[in-house]
This record gives structure tokens, C-alpha cells and sequence, in this order.
């Protein structure tokens, strides 16, 4: 139950990245709705990371790579340590993957922090914006750039709204009041 053991610290952790970047944007908002706000958003977002039902569910994405080592191990006669040696050495327990969900979730808690700060400073425009080197996302993070300014509420052609629009993504989202 990885939601009982780690949501405490998940949520606090992804409260306090989403409310310094309201913070940071300096729009007026005051600390103490930055933080109900933030708690909100970070209570909802660690519930679809670590419940096995969440829709972001990393508890299941990990099962289920679990699941397809032992059964691969079954069907070819592994024993059982050779089949836990897999397990260990498997991504989905690698400091790299550790690394890169918590990469990932703290580029979204900043996503949507600037996001909501944008909107209560009335910006009514967003546009995303690469890091423009040979590592950006041609799928995802240069269409999404080439499209230029958008109508906030307007999602990019990955049907993002914000940042991050893939795993350790890098980019980041500009708002402006309107067109100059």
C-alpha cells in the first residue's frame, strides 16, 4: 500500500514544489491560498500516483512489470533466486526511474503552479518553449513548440496543458496577457 506508506510525504513534497511556484511568480497571491490551493492539487495528484487505481498508478505499472518478469521466468523454468535477481535488476526498481518520477511529478506540481498563477494574474496566453538542443521530444515538445501562442485553456497538440509532457522533460510553459 504504497499510498498508506509513502502519500504523506508524496503530498508535502508535491504541495510545496506547486505552492513556491505560485509563490515565485509573484502575481499577489497570498501564502495561505498558495498553500490550500497547493494541498488540494497535491492531494488529488498523489492519489493517482500511488493508488493501485489511480490513473497514473505507479503501483501498478511496477505490479505489472513484476507480474511479466515472473511469468517469463515461470514459462522458461528460472528459479526462484534467479527470478528475484531479474526483479533486482529490473529499471522498475533502479535509482534511475526513482530519479526520473520524481523529476517528472515536480515539473508537473511546478506546471501547475505557474499555470494557476498565470490565470490569477490574468494572462490570457501560454506557449511552450524548448530547451531548442538535439535531446527535445520531436514527438511531443517541438510540435507543441512550433505552434506558438494559444489561448490559455487551449491544450497543445500533445493535448498537454502544461509542462511536463513526457518523462524528464525540460521545458517550460511562457504566459503573457495577450497578444502585443
Amino acid at each position: 500500500d504504497w499510498d498508506r506508506r509513502y502519500g504523506v510525504a508524496v503530498r508535502a513534497e508535491l504541495a510545496e514544489t506547486y505552492r513556491q511556484s505560485m509563490l515565485l511568480a509573484d502575481v499577489g497571491i497570498a501564502d495561505d491560498i498558495a498553500a490550500t490551493e497547493a494541498r488540494e492539487w497535491a492531494s488529488v495528484r498523489g492519489a493517482r500516483l500511488l493508488r493501485v487505481d489511480g490513473d497514473l498508478s505507479v503501483v501498478e505499472t511496477t505490479r505489472q512489470r513484476v507480474r511479466e518478469i515472473v511469468s517469463r521466468g515461470l514459462d522458461q523454468g528460472s528459479s526462484v533466486d534467479a527470478i528475484a535477481a531479474e526483479i533486482r535488476g529490473d529499471n522498475i526498481f533502479s535509482a534511475a526511474r526513482a530519479k526520473a518520477i520524481a523529476r517528472t511529478e515536480t515539473a508537473t506540481a511546478i506546471g501547475k503552479g505557474t499555470q494557476r498563477a498565470a490565470l490569477v494574474d490574468g494572462s490570457k496566453e501560454h506557449r511552450w518553449s524548448t530547451v531548442r538542443d538535439d535531446r527535445v521530444s520531436q514527438l511531443v515538445c517541438a510540435p507543441n513548440e512550433a505552434q506558438g501562442w494559444l489561448p490559455i485553456g487551449q491544450p497543445f497538440r500533445s493535448g498537454h496543458d502544461t509542462i511536463p509532457g513526457h518523462v524528464n522533460c525540460r521545458c517550460v510553459i511562457e504566459y503573457r496577457m495577450g497578444v502585443s
